[in-house]
């Protein structure tokens, strides 16, 4: 199991930190043996998770879906 660092994943929306964003969620989502399963190391990791994403299962969409509905949550919470 990888290793995500941090308290939780980070948002989707987040341009601070998009890359890590991506990398966690490939990570996660995008089966992998070795660590060069992950991405083409001629592609960017945005790159490649579209790709993944455009490929993905509804299932694999849901979570990620659901994992943005948290920070959506905590977002509208704080700004009350």
């Amino acid at each position: 199991m990888p290793h995500i660092p941090g308290q939780w994943f980070h948002q989707a929306n987040d341009v601070e930190h998009h890359e890590l964003y991506y990398t966690s969620m490939l990570a996660l989502l995008k089966l992998w043996h070795n660590i060069v399963d992950i991405k083409h190391s001629s592609d960017s990791f945005s790159t490649t998770f579209d790709n993944f994403v455009a490929h993905a299962s509804e299932n694999i969409k849901h979570i990620l879906t659901n994992i943005q509905y948290f920070h959506n949550c905590a977002d509208k919470a704080r700004s009350e």
